[in-house]
């Protein structure tokens, strides 16, 4: 039998004691926050890439002349970039982090939204890559690094 301290009360199989209940309660209460004002963040990182996105386009295709299809692949690229660069801060200026894999899901993110014309659809898929991470990132941390 394990010591008190050393308990984890994700993979116990000894019934849940009370301290266990408000544990576990507590752990919903923060993920609920954790998840409800992530989500507001990833619709604000969608308008603030489909945005631009749709300036650039506006600008290349009515100033510059371009094509339609030449105009929205340069918009599409120049948004990657534009959206990679903007986490170059958070990543302590990785560009390999920031440009290859931020600003590629960028490119793959903002497919969703060049075939349906529908932020939410962006959002949608935004918010389900980036949970998954966060769910497998909190369950690795819950299981001790051992995801079951």
């Amino acid at each position: 039998m394990q010591a008190g301290d050393d308990r984890n009360i994700f993979l116990s199989t000894l019934p849940a004691t009370r301290r266990d209940r408000h544990i576990a309660l507590g752990v919903v209460i923060v993920s609920a926050i954790f998840f409800g004002v992530t989500g507001i963040q990833l619709f604000g990182e969608e308008v603030f890439s489909i945005l631009p996105f749709l300036a650039l386009l506006w600008l290349l295709h009515t100033r510059f002349g371009f094509e339609r299809k030449p105009a929205i692949v340069c918009a599409w690229v120049g948004c990657a970039i534009w959206f990679g660069a903007a986490h170059l801060p958070t990543y302590h200026w990785n560009f390999i982090q920031c440009f290859a894999v931020i600003g590629l899901a960028r490119i793959v993110l903002l497919l969703a939204y060049l075939k349906t014309k529908n932020i939410l659809v962006s959002f949608g898929a935004h918010l389900l890559t980036d949970w998954g991470i966060f769910v497998f990132a909190l369950a690795s941390a819950a299981f001790g690094g051992k995801v079951p």
